[in-house]
């Protein structure tokens, strides 16, 4: 049985099949393989690749194009994670049993494929303890050298002596003749030995019926066809030959003139009575046979007694086989069929004869056949089936299999290491590690080697950290390079203690329950149950349940930053381990303390336990940091005393509040230090101070006291002022400039600490040595000059620099012109341009195809009416649909995008809408994000509520991929926002649109944009409130009245904050439009509508719109109704809302962006690609060979012209509602659309749209040499040189998207350098 892969051999009608089942379970759809014909193929949606289906039981494989042909091997493998665990267990999480199941998955799945995977080699038959293959077969096996080597099919067919000529004739020859052949007795091919008639002369006794008495008539004849002949025609009977009986001439000559008989007559005269009498019976016939006939005597008598008939001789027409030849066939019983089987054969007798002895059944030779024999020189191929290895190959295989880990070695316990020690790297599996004792260090030398010399282990983790390894637990390590010493790498958790921790962990669960009423079964003595109806918190005393009591009262903290060593955060944030409590006890026991659900210990003492926490004072300190965002409550327990009055000299400053004591609480007679008083608390009046104050005069101390005095000789005037050392001259009200010399290191120092700089103004600046040494020189409008030991080095000019020396970069001198070195990712050409890319690698500039990932599916239902967008705030795409399995309500869902792998995990699916009515038909939905807080707005038409336009919030999530709704405006809606009414003419086009202000989402709203009744667009302006409650801001507002309009669309310039408002008018086949800006609560529009599009050759849907901020531009998407596609960019310019006036701005340009393949109904999405800087367009396909495809293109603006690729498809067939939205996080396009083929499943594919990998500012320079992938490249960069051929001198060139250069600039415009000669080319870059 094989554990972990299906194989599938499909017969004749399976054709074209592409569902494929498995049963063996799995972790990740990524660890399913899939190999056709041995071949793997990869999981995606191109036409090669296949997707795994998980909503079916069994589950399948799903081959995108189903196979060519019948009798195809078709194996489904899983293949788990080995190199990375599934589950990384941290410190303080909660260990849940999801985690452990995966855990013990990983490595009971990876035990299963190993198992499976050795039953693919060579072993060791049990009954017959001979090599065997487990009824596989061998495949590239090398050519035979020795004696006893085993020959493959090939080298039997190809290198063997060559075939018996006699034996390729019996292997090439007709069917019929095979079959005549194996037809003779041994008798009959015995009377063909020595035969050398040829085929024609053989032929002549076609059809001869004659017996062989009668042949053997002619036994002995010599007579010769001519004169066999002259019997041509006689009728004469034997009566009337007889007549010539003994005549021995002619008669009439005898009677004319007795003339001589002729020569033929003689001869027969001369003929016994026996063979006259056999050629008196011949027919004319059968004498005609042998006219002509050359066969002797002794020829003819070799038919002497054939019983074959005519036919059965006739077999040997044509056969050329020498007698000899003939004779091997004596005695041969091979039927027809056997002997067709040696059709074709060129082996000799030499050859074959080395079958001689083989017992083997034809079943088991032909399972060597295709095969070739691999010897040790060559490489196990896995994914081949058509080799045979010898067992130096096997090993050498199973050795390369164990090259991602060094190697495999099991033993039995922590002291039977191998005596010689294993290679660096290889891993060593210690089945019972029992009495492994780890330091304090994390480190063990309780291993031994077989011979008990001693073995160290290394890197154990902290938690095990003086432990000794429990009984029934495994480890693993790895062998270093130093010898008898190991690494840490995993400990195996035994059975038992994983069981026993699920014991405990329902035992818990057990013994605290919470319920409305008392639990009536398995109480024991002891155990808690929360009471919610009552909502206390019970006990059992062993016979009912008491009330818990209270001893004293119980706070509930709240935590604050703290000061001390592990502190500075008021919140969880995965460093922070120590918080100040804001209802601290005095020990840690009093406090109950949860972080995410689990209970912590409480610990004596004041330092950071081991576990749990411990409590310092007010704060309290975790034994790890709790993670990020945990939840958790601590709860303070203990009574409340009443300290009443204190005893006498009993409350010592410890004890008294900051600040609670006042001025009256303080004795005149106080004696209160200098330090204890305020800066400029104290008025001059209470200084000892003996005179009044005057102007200019300096506070100083006498022999009288402090008074006012004059300035002191000595200060200031000839005599100047000093200060001593360490005492600073400050200057500004901050004491921003401070002059001083500082005694410690006798430095002098002028300090500028303020917001400003320090100016030093002079004519001329000298920086001097102090033995008036030029240091630094500066002249006004002249030179700055640096100077070494006197001597100027630097010199500024007016037109640069001036050196006097060696210049050195990073203790080198700056000789070589410059160059970068960098990994090459891909081959890069000698003198080939070089950008550099995200990751730090460089290449040669590539354009490159669209990368589309495979579909991931969001709903398994029937959706129709599809919109998508990308929500910013916690990086969600989120996609609202019609539900036609669901009462066709309004439902969204939500997913986080991989970009790496090009996949989407989504959330549950969420219904949008309940009202009174059973079915919402909720068509033409529409999604916007707000940018706020993870909001956003669905609205859609609901057909059957009147038509009106409902809308409603939905937020996403940082912490899962789920939604939920906010709360609704109109409460008569359920949780919907009743908007107003539309007017729906057409599947196609689109009648409703939505845009929101990205600048301030919750503030200023977004503009709710429909074609109503009278086929006018309305406008209302949607608020949002913090809580998600949505409202209609200010009066609906009629934009471009008048009928015509069936399509619309709307969407914001985050530029101009503004919206670019359009309508199709099908009344005069053009677009129109307006621009909106929020005035108030109202909606504001410019003046005018502008017809943006020009006339058109048909009537106009409007698709979608998508703004590019690097261009400022709208492109608008739409199709004619003769189901062209074409894009309109629209440059429109800010709105002067103080007057409601817009400038003007002129029609768009238009693209036709394609007239082949042309546009169905149920419209098609736009979005701009920020990162290739492009827009991507997609719809569904109307002309074959797309008719129902999912299509694409990109347009691309360089600032003066549009452009675009072919439009190619992302989905083959039966794709409707098509959209888009462009993910600025993985910097990828989503597509989005139902595949009605599938059970109208909604589907998303991840695609990288085409695009030009030269960037305006990745080009760094060209490659000095041809460099291979991952090597070193060096280029030459910015003002070094690169050579080329026919370069024109003096032109500038520029590099190109496909990795050249030209004159002429490319999109975008990257100059590469100016040529120098036509060989040289100066980088500019």
């Amino acid at each position: 049985m094989s554990y972990t892969a299906s194989y599938i051999v499909n017969s004749s009608s399976a054709q074209g099949t592409t569902d494929f089942q498995f049963t063996f379970p799995y972790i990740k759809e990524e660890h399913i393989e899939v190999f056709l014909n041995f071949s793997k193929i990869t999981q995606g949606s191109g036409s090669a690749q296949y997707q795994v289906i998980t909503n079916v039981s069994p589950k399948l494989i799903r081959l995108n194009t189903g196979i060519a042909s019948a009798n195809l091997r078709v194996e489904v493998r899983r293949n788990s994670s080995l190199g990375t665990p599934l589950v990384d267990y941290a410190d303080g999480s909660t260990l849940t049993a999801n985690d452990l199941d995966t855990s013990a998955l990983q490595s009971l799945y990876i035990d299963q494929e190993l198992k499976d995977n050795q039953g693919k080699t060579v072993s060791v038959d049990e009954t017959t303890a001979l090599p065997t293959l487990g009824n596989n077969r061998l495949t590239n096996v090398a050519d035979p050298v020795g004696a006893q080597d085993a020959a493959t099919k090939n080298y039997v067919d190809t290198t063997a002596e060559p075939k018996s000529a006699k034996l390729t004739e019996l292997a090439t020859m007709a069917q019929n003749t095979a079959n005549a052949l194996a037809d003779l007795t041994a008798t009959e091919v015995q009377a063909i030995d020595g035969l050398t008639a040829s085929t024609d002369e053989l032929n002549k006794l076609d059809g001869v019926t004659a017996t062989t008495a009668e042949l053997n008539i002619l036994d002995g004849v010599t007579a010769t066809a001519a004169e066999l002949n002259i019997l041509d025609g006689v009728t004469a009977t034997s009566t009337e030959l007889n007549h010539v009986d003994g005549v021995t001439s002619n008669v009439q000559t005898q009677l004319d003139a007795k003339q001589g008989l002729h020569e033929n007559l003689t001869t027969l005269a001369a003929a016994s009575t026996n063979t006259v009498n056999a050629l008196r019976n011949l027919t004319n016939t059968e004498v005609q046979i042998l006219d002509g006939a050359t066969v002797t005597k002794d020829e003819l008598n070799i038919l002497d007694g054939v019983t074959a008939t005519t036919a059965e001789l006739n077999k040997l027409d044509g056969v050329t086989a020498t007698t000899d030849e003939l004779n091997k066939t004596d005695g041969l019983l091979a039927t027809p069929t056997e002997l067709n089987t040696l059709d074709g054969i060129t082996t000799n007798t030499s050859e074959l004869n080395k079958l001689d002895g083989v017992t083997a059944s034809t079943t088991e030779l032909n399972i060597v056949a295709g095969k070739s024999f691999k010897t040790s020189s060559g490489t196990l191929d896995t994914t081949s089936d058509t080799e045979i290895p010898s067992s130096k190959v096997i090993a050498a295989h199973v050795a390369s299999s164990q090259t991602a880990i060094g190697g495999f070695v099991t033993i039995a316990d922590e002291v039977s290491f191998p005596n010689t020690q294993p290679a660096t790297g290889v891993v060593i599996s210690i089945n019972n590690a029992a009495g492994v004792v780890v330091n304090g260090s994390g480190v063990s030398t309780t291993g031994r080697r077989l011979d008990s010399t001693t073995v160290t282990i290394n890197g154990f983790p902290s938690s095990l950290n003086g432990e000794t390894l429990a009984a029934g637990v495994g480890l693993i390590v790895v062998s270093t390079s130093t010898a008898n010493t190991y690494s840490y790498h995993k400990i195996l958790t035994s059975e038992a203690d994983v069981k026993q921790l699920s014991d405990d962990i329902n035992d818990f669960n057990s013994r605290y329950r919470i319920a409305s009423s008392a639990p009536g079964s398995n109480n024991d003595e002891g155990d808690l149950y929360f009471d919610t109806a009552a909502n206390k918190m019970k006990v059992y005393n062993g016979s009912a349940w008491d009330d818990v009591a209270s001893v004293g009262s119980f706070f509930v903290n709240t935590l604050s930053s703290s000061s001390g060593t592990g502190g500075g955060s008021a919140t969880f944030n995965g460093s922070a381990y120590r918080f100040t409590l804001s209802n601290a006890g005095t020990s840690a026991q009093q406090h109950i303390v949860s972080v995410n659900g689990v209970i912590q210990k409480p610990n004596t003492g004041s330092s950071q336990p081991s576990e749990g926490f411990a409590l310092s004072g007010n704060d309290i300190i975790f034994a790890a940091a709790p993670a990020s965002g945990s939840d958790s409550f601590i709860i303070t327990c203990g009574s409340s005393v009443s300290i009443g009055t204190p005893s006498a000299n009993s409350v010592n400053s410890s004890h008294i509040i900051d600040g609670s004591i006042v001025n009256g609480d303080i004795s005149s007679s106080a004696n209160i230090a200098g330090s204890k008083v305020a800066d400029d608390s104290i008025p001059e009046v209470k200084l000892d101070v003996h005179n009044a104050p005057a102007t200019g005069k300096f506070l100083s101390y006498t022999s009288n006291g402090m008074e006012w005095d004059d300035v002191p000789a000595g200060v200031g005037g000839a005599n100047g002022v000093d200060f001593n050392d360490n005492v600073k001259a400050r200057f500004g009200t901050g004491n921003d400039l401070e002059i001083y010399h500082n005694s410690t290191s006798n430095n002098s120092h002028i300090d500028e600490s303020g917001s400003g700089s320090l100016v030093i103004k002079a004519s001329n600046t000298y920086i001097n040595s102090s033995t008036d040494e030029a240091m630094i020189a500066a002249t006004a409008d002249g030179s700055v000059d640096l100077f070494h030991n006197a001597n100027k080095k630097l010199e500024t000019t007016a037109t640069g620099i001036n050196v006097t020396g060696q210049i050195n970069v990073n203790g080198s001198a700056l000789s070589a012109l410059p160059e970068a070195t960098a990994t090459a990712s891909g081959a890069i050409a000698a003198n080939d341009p070089v950008i550099v890319n995200p990751d730090g690698t460089v290449s040669k500039p590539a354009v490159l195809a669209a990368a589309l990932g495979s579909e991931q599916e969001w709903a398994t239902n029937e959706a129709f009416y599809l919109h998508i967008c990308y929500e910013p705030v916690n990086n969600k795409v989120v996609v609202v649909y019609m539900d036609g399995a669901d009462n066709q309500n309004a439902h969204a869902i939500a997913g986080a995008v991989d970009g790496s792998n090009k996949t989407i995990t989504w959330g549950t699916t969420l219904q949008l809408f309940t009202s009174d009515y059973s079915s919402d038909h909720a068509k033409h939905c529409r999604v916007v994000a707000t940018n706020y807080n993870g909001w956003c707005v669905v609205v859609w038409h609901s057909a059957y509520d009147n038509n009106r336009v409902k809308g409603c919030s939905i937020q996403t999530s940082s912490s899962n991929n789920n939604l939920s709704t906010g709360n609704s405006h109109d409460s008569s809606h359920g949780q919907s926002l009743s908007i107003g009414h539309t007017y729906i003419t057409q599947n196609s086009g689109q009648p409703l649109d939505i845009a929101w202000d990205t600048n301030d989402g919750l503030n200023n709203g977004g503009i709710l944009f429909n074609v109503d009744t009278s086929e006018t667009c309305t406008a209302k302006h949607i608020q949002i409130n913090s809580n998600g409650s949505l409202y209609i801001a200010g009066s609906s507002r009629s934009i471009m009245t008048g009928n015509g309009a069936k399509s619309c669309g709307i969407e914001f310039n985050p530029d101009t904050s503004t919206y670019l408002s359009l309508r199709g008018d099908y009344d005069n086949n053009r677009i129109e439009s307006r621009i909106l800006y929020k005035d108030g609560n109202n909606i504001g529009e410019s003046t005018g509508v502008t017809n943006i599009s020009g006339t058109l050759a048909s009537d106009p849907i409007i698709h979608d719109i998508a703004y590019a901020a690097v261009h400022k531009k709208f492109l608008v998407s739409f199709k004619l109704a003769n189901n062209q596609m074409y894009g309109l960019l629209v440059d429109t310019n800010s709105i002067d809302t103080s007057s409601g006036q817009s400038q003007t701005y002129s029609a768009g340009t238009l693209i036709l962006i394609d007239n082949s393949i042309k546009c169905k109904t149920e419209g098609g999405g736009v979005c701009f690609d920020d990162d290739k800087k492009c827009w991507v367009v997609n719809w569904k396909g109307d002309q074959s060979p797309s008719a129902s495809m999912g299509v694409f293109s990109k347009i691309t603006y360089d600032g003066t012209s549009l452009s675009k690729t072919a439009t190619a498809n992302f989905h083959a067939a039966s794709t409707h509602y098509p959209c888009l939205c462009y993910d600025p996080d993985t910097k990828t396009v989503l597509l989005n659309y139902r595949d009605s083929a599938d059970g109208s499943d909604g589907q998303v594919i991840v695609m990288v749209p085409p695009h030009n990998t030269l960037k305006e500012k990745n080009f760094i320079g060209f490659a000095q040499a041809g460099y291979s992938n991952g090597a070193t490249a060096k280029v030459s960069v910015v003002g070094n040189q690169s050579t080329h051929s026919s370069l024109t001198p003096g032109s500038t060139y520029y590099v190109q998207s496909n990795g050249t250069i030209s004159t002429t600039a490319g999109s975008p415009s990257v100059e590469a350098g100016i040529a120098l000669s036509s060989t040289k080319l100066l980088i500019k870059g």
